[in-house]
């Protein structure tokens, strides 16, 4: 299993955070899925 971690920048600001809180309820939920697909699988399909 891996682990995804979001990087942080010296002032503590996360852009990935940012770029997620700019996004629709079902754009994050298709990258949490696409990310949780990452996490759990040695093998990730295209």
């Amino acid at each position: 299993m891996r682990k995804i971690i979001f990087y942080r920048l010296e002032n503590d600001e996360c852009p990935v955070q940012d770029y997620l809180d700019s996004l629709s309820n079902k754009q994050i939920e298709k990258v949490f899925f696409v990310l949780d697909i990452i996490e759990n699988f040695d093998i990730v399909p295209s």
